[in-house]
């Protein structure tokens, strides 16, 4: 894995994230460990019960909390939470404020579909498309899905950029 700058990877963007200002100020941070089973299977890891609203209540504690920071652990976060998130911009992160949150697995055909889905002039869905190549071994993909607002040529926007381990 490479790591890059978000706004090397990504064109004219301005980003004012609390959490990355080199000052003396405090921020607040939320974290959350759910507890529950996960399971494996050749074509999902993640959890073996919905926790949809478990998640959907912690985004909206942090949504509530202004919290500067919401993190979630590896493979824990249901996909139909983040599509909760990103259906209701009331439930967006506000701005300077940003959510760092592992997802469960998902396969490059989905993660696809879920780009085609989501992006338009008013969000912008990245992720490494080498993370695709993967010779069609149907391999899962492990995402840290970020999400937080920027500004691209004087507009503010929703950034939602994915990085997977292979």
């Amino acid at each position: 894995m490479v790591f890059k700058f978000i706004d090397t990877v990504i064109n004219d963007l301005n980003i004012n994230l609390e959490v990355l200002t080199k000052d003396t100020n405090l921020y607040t941070s939320l974290l959350f460990q759910h507890k529950g089973n996960f399971i494996a299977e050749a074509t999902r890891f993640g959890n073996n019960e919905d926790c949809t609203d478990k998640f959907n209540a912690f985004f909206t504690l942090a949504k509530s909390k202004n919290s500067s920071l919401a993190l979630t652990p590896e493979y824990s976060c249901p996909w139909t939470s983040i599509e909760w998130i990103l259906e209701n911009e009331e439930r967006l992160p506000n701005q300077s404020k940003l959510w760092a949150i592992c997802c469960e697995s998902i396969t490059p055909q989905e993660i696809g579909t879920f780009k085609q889905n989501h992006e338009d002039e008013n969000t912008l869905v990245h992720f490494d498309e080498t993370a695709l190549n993967n010779g069609g071994t149907g391999v899962l993909l492990d995402p840290l899905c970020y999400i937080f607002k920027a500004e691209r040529n004087g507009i503010t926007i929703l950034i939602v950029p994915m990085f997977s381990k292979i």
